[in-house]
């Protein structure tokens, strides 16, 4: 095969190339009028929902041993919008991309709601893992709250990073 042969067929390769790539490329995701979508439609009624309790023992074992060795599905998540964010929904509210939060705000917190009564506490359960103590309780108005203690040596935990005892 001669230079000028070879240099046709790479020539022609690179065309052959660029126009199937063309042709992906035309076909793939667009972009409607309504992009991005900032709030999820809901779909589905969660109003039926119930409490699970999750044996940690069997849930530590099945991802060790069964799930650690499966492949990457490289799936896509389904809840994203165009542009890769997590729209609002009735499982979550994106707080900070809106609009710059007012000082107070922050001051507050994620908490909306009233403080817990102080008057009577009925202790339901105790903290069942990790290593700062804790319960869950409910107040004299009847709402349930759960309560942990910042790891002695770990200050502040609360107002920072939680930490489950010390590492190193």
């Amino acid at each position: 095969m001669t230079i000028r042969t070879r240099v046709g067929f790479v020539l022609l390769l690179a065309a052959a190339a660029a126009a199937a790539g063309a042709g992906a490329s035309a076909n793939g995701r667009r972009f409607l009028s309504d992009d991005p979508l900032p709030r999820e439609p809901e779909s589905r009624d969660a109003s039926g929902a119930r409490p699970e309790d999750i044996g940690l023992l069997y849930e530590l074992s099945y991802n060790l041993f069964v799930t650690a060795s499966k492949a990457s599905t490289n799936t896509r998540a389904g809840n994203v919008n165009t542009i890769d964010e997590v729209p609002d929904s009735g499982w979550y509210t994106n707080r900070l991309l809106p609009a710059r939060p007012a000082l107070a705000d922050l001051v507050r917190g994620p908490n909306t709601g009233s403080p817990p009564n102080p008057e009577r506490w009925t202790i339901i359960r105790e903290k069942s893992s990790g290593y700062s103590p804790g319960f869950t309780a409910k107040d004299a108005d009847g709402q349930t709250w759960f309560l942990s203690f910042d790891t002695p040596g770990w200050e502040e935990g609360a107002t920072g990073a939680h930490c489950d005892g010390p590492t190193g």
